[in-house]
Order: structure tokens, then C-alpha cells, then sequence
């Protein structure tokens, strides 16, 4: 069967839609994948991948500064493209960006069937899933985001309970050696192995600082003969020199300097890769490369972190992290300082030597290390005595209960006791009870509106379907859920009957979360 699987997203993303390529090959699907253009050369990184179709978005820009008629010219003649590559018809399109262009280009192919985000008859969005819609949803609220983008996509496109393989393809050996001869060329005589430090971030305040990768670089090479290899992209070579500048210890400056193809034969020269949340990332997770991360300001490991088990997790011990996306900083970005280079050099020490007395707790830091669990997700064990923490406890609470709720299956109760602090306790129990009452409000409402059409009950429906939006919204523990709601409401709004449904399901949800209080 063909199948297309689409991403017009970042680089990281990109990559990441490897479980699923992986996945509809396994159930006999010839896979090809669309992206945008200047991600081609990272599609070659995926495995199991038929062909590739670039979509030439900056060209389809400017011809809609020349005219929309250029624009949908250019666009017609590459759906034909990608159309006639193959004579087999197109049966599938996963599409895993929810944009508006995503969602045309999708239903440009034909009347095939779409998963994850598709768009309807009228030119409406709409998903093909709870699971689609809540990654749409979390991507603007991940605060309390309990799945990781991995599972997310992989659920969007309704590949079920299967194991998910993050394994990307795996470089040339005469590429390989190429790296390692480049390396070494470089490298003190007295060198036992490398250490990969990618120093920039997608902006300034997600950044570890670059004196503390001076640091741990100069310690890791005094300690262990470990030379620091400095990764990044070519807007990030000021930081290369800044950190040649400053250290005093031998180091390897590739930032800039390497195609796609030697990073990833270097990444698998390396012993570890010291990292912020970056593209660099998840190609090292994809080429199982031992990993600690570093996740400051909205970033947060539960939803980007590496989608491998093993990988540890750095992030600040703050009540503001991760913090709101568009909002500035009151602290000063403060974050950035806290976690300190010799609570980096332990995290270090328990990846490499995984030496299981190392103790991270005390530190400011919140650390985790990377598992799968029973329901082949993954998911962060703390390595920091923040497993009782709220913010732990609710992220787990959310995993057992939506889980069970966006695939429709039967809601159970929650399988142990919930102790968080008394004042997140009672506000967990206000909150569920009054939405237990207004959800119920709202499907006595919604009845009545059906079978008596009014404005006045209509004004009664949406003060009700508001109240629950405020509610869930300006609450963090379901400000998840909250985003979810609207998303749903909008997109099953043509369809009223279906709509109630849904909110009978919610209030199903939130019975059965009353368990925990």
C-alpha cells in the first residue's frame, strides 16, 4: 500500500517521525515521506523511506507575492509530481503538522484516507483522533504535557499499542571512518575518547551557559581524557570561538563545518552527548548515542526529551519551569544558572559509568532518566527524589487517565493514592467537582437545545461550555485538558449530537478522575 507520511516542521520533528515510517513498513506499507525542502538532505537520515518529496515552500511563498494563480500553479504541479512518481495510487496520508497548508496538501492527494491532521469537505480542520487533537493542543500549552511528541505522533496516526522504534539509519562505513579519522587527526595523542557538546539552542534562553560547557569540558578531559567535540549550526560559529577562547584544555570545533550526513557519523564516534533540546538531540537518540540533556525555559523533557531509554534529563528545580511561551522572563532567566557544572559532571558520570549511587538530589535540579513503560511509552524515572512532587505525581495521573480517554476504551480509576500538598489537593478536588456539575449542566442543556432550538437556550449552552473552558484553562492542573476542550468544541462544532457525545465523555473522564480525591 502507499502511504505518505508528511512533516513540515523542523529538523527534529522531522526525525522523529521515524517510529511511525518504521511502523507502517512493519504492517507492509511502502512508505514515502514529504517535507519541506531544506529538510530534504535530514529525510535521507530516516530509514525505510521509499522516496522523499520535497515541497518547495519558499517558492509557493513568493508566488503568492506574485499572485495566488503562480502559487497554486506551482502547487498543482508538484501534487502531479509526487502523484505520478509512482503508479501505485496513494491508500494513506499520515500527516503529522497541523498547519492549514498541511492539511490541504493532504487532502490535495486524492480520496485517500488521512490520519492524524486532515481537513474536511468544507475547508475545515478537522483530526482524525483525541490523540491528534491533544498533540495539536499541547503544543500550545506544555507546561503539564504528559506525552512525549514520539508517542503523540505515533498515536495520531493510529499505530496502537505496538512497540515504537526510534532507530535512524545508521551512516556508511567508510563515512564512519571518515569521522573517526577526522577526529583523531585533531585529537592529543593521549586522548581515550570523545565527548560531543552542543552548545546553541533554537534561542538564547534555552542555552546551558557556554563558561559552564568550558567547565565540564576542561574537567572531563582532566578526569577522563575525554576531548569536548563542539557541535552546531553555522549561525552558532561565535560560540565555538568564545569557548576556544576561554578554555585552556584541547577541544574540537566542527560547529558549522559538517554535512548532515558526517554529524551523524560523528554522533556515533562519541561516548556521550552533552546537549540543550535541539535537533542534535534527537539525531543522537535516533543513532543511540548515550545522551545528558539540558531543558531550560519552556522547554521540558516530559514532551521533547529524548526518545531514548537511558538518556538523562537536566532541568531547573523552579515553581516558574518551564515557564509560558511569549511571556518574559520576571527572573532574569535565571534558570540558565542552575544547574551548576558539578551536578552536570555526576549526571555525566551516571551515563557513562552508570553508577547507580550517584546522588543528584539537593541540587536545584530536577533529573530524570528515561524508561518504557508497560504501555510502550516513554516516560522519566526521577533521579532526584522529585518523584512525590506534584508537577510528577499530576504529569502521571494525566498518562493514566487521557490515555485510556482518547482511545475510548473504559476510564478505570486510578491505581494508587494521590498525596499532593494540601493546597493543590484541594484545589484538584474543587475543580473536579465543579466540573463534574457543569458538564453535567451542560448535557442537560444541550438536550433541551436540541429538542426546543432557541437563542435563550443557546445563550444558556454556551455561558455553561464557557465556564468549563475558564475553569480548566486558568487551573494548571488541567490546563491541558482545558486546551483540549476548545480544540474539540471547535472542531465538533458542525455536528451537535456528536458534540454532546463528547461531553459526555468528558464528564465520564472527570468521574472518574474524583477517584483520586
Amino acid at each position: 500500500m502507499r502511504t505518505l507520511v508528511m512533516n513540515l516542521t523542523r529538523f527534529g520533528d522531522l526525525l522523529q517521525t521515524q517510529p511511525i515510517i518504521s511502523g507502517l513498513t512493519d504492517r507492509g506499507n511502502h512508505v514515502e515521506v514529504v517535507c519541506l525542502e531544506n529538510f530534504q538532505a535530514a529525510a535521507k537520515l530516516l530509514r525505510d523511506v521509499d522516496t522523499v518529496h520535497a515541497v518547495p515552500g519558499a517558492k509557493f511563498l513568493s508566488g503568492l507575492e506574485a499572485g495566488w494563480q503562480c502559487a497554486l500553479s506551482r502547487l498543482f504541479a508538484f501534487k502531479d509530481a509526487v502523484l505520478s512518481s509512482s503508479s501505485a495510487p496513494i491508500s494513506l496520508v499520515a500527516n503529522m503538522t497541523p498547519a492549514l497548508s498541511a492539511r490541504l496538501l493532504s487532502r490535495f492527494f486524492g480520496e485517500q484516507h488521512v490520519t492524524g491532521f486532515a481537513m474536511d469537505e468544507l475547508g475545515f480542520g478537522k483530526n482524525t483522533s483525541p490523540w491528534a487533537t491533544f498533540l495539536e493542543a499541547s503544543s500550545k500549552n506544555r507546561g503539564m504535557s504528559p506525552f512525549n511528541l514520539v508517542d503523540l505522533m505515533w498515536q495520531a496516526a493510529g499505530l496502537g499499542v505496538e512497540e515504537r522504534v526510534y532507530r535512524l539509519k545508521t551512516p556508511l562505513d567508510e563515512t564512519l571512518h571518515e569521522a573517526r579519522e577526522l577526529l583523531d587527526a585533531q585529537a592529543p595523542e593521549s586522548a581515550v575518547g570523545y565527548v560531543g557538546f552542543q552548545l546553541g539552542a533554537s534561542v538564547d534562553r534555552r542555552r546551558w551557559p557556554l563558561a559552564s560547557f568550558v567547565q565540564l569540558g576542561e574537567r572531563l578531559w582532566q578526569e577522563r581524557a575525554l576531548v569536548p567535540v563542539l557541535f552546531g549550526a553555522k549561525g552558532e560559529v561565535e560560540l565555538a570561538s568564545r569557548y576556544i577562547r576561554a578554555t585552556s584544555s584541547p577541544c574540537i570545533d566542527l560547529i558549522g563545518k559538517t554535512g548532515l550526513d558526517m554529524l551523524a557519523a560523528l554522533l556515533k564516534q562519541l561516548s556521550l552527548l552533552v546537549t540543550n533540546d535541539t535537533g542534535t538531540m534527537h539525531l543522537a537518540a535516533g543513532l543511540e548515542v548515550p545522551i545528558v540533556a539540558v531543558f531550560l525555559s519552556t522547554a521540558q523533557p516530559f514532551d521533547t526529551g529524548p526518545y531514548r531509554a537511558g538518556s538523562i534529563c537536566l532541568e531547573p528545580d523552579m515553581d516558574c519551569h518551564p515557564c509560558s511561551f511569549e511571556v518574559p522572563c520576571p527572573h532574569d532567566h535565571a534558570c540558565r544558572n542552575r544547574i551548576d557544572v558539578e551536578t552536570m559532571e555526576r549526571a555525566v558520570a551516571l551515563r557513562l559509568d552508570d553508577e547507580g549511587n550517584v546522588d543528584l538530589c539537593g541540587r536545584d535540579v530536577r533529573a530524570w532518566r528515561s524508561y518504557v513503560d508497560s504501555h510502550q511509552f516513554i516516560a522519566l524515572a526521577s533521579l532526584s527524589g522529585h518523584d512525590h512532587d506534584d508537577r510528577t505525581l499530576w504529569i502521571d495521573v494525566q498518562r493514566h487517565f487521557y490515555r485510556q480517554f482518547f482511545d475510548d476504551g473504559p476510564i478505570t480509576p486510578y491505581p494508587a493514592p494521590v498525596s499532593l500538598s494540601e493546597a493543590n489537593q484541594h484545589t484538584v478536588a474543587e475543580v473536579l467537582a465543579r466540573s463534574s456539575a457543569l458538564l453535567e449542566l451542560l448535557v442537560q442543556q444541550g438536550m433541551l437545545l436540541e429538542r426546543k432550538p432557541s437563542d435563550v437556550f443557546k445563550s444558556k449552552f454556551m455561558t455553561t461550555w464557557q465556564t468549563v473552558q475558564t475553569l480548566w484553562a486558568n487551573t494548571v492542573f488541567f490546563s491541558a485538558l482545558g486546551r483540549l476542550w476548545l480544540f474539540e468544541s471547535q472542531e465538533q462544532g458542525q455536528d451537535f449530537p456528536l458534540f454532546l457525545r463528547r461531553v459526555a465523555r468528558y464528564a465520564e473522564l472527570i468521574g472518574a478522575m474524583r477517584s483520586l480525591v
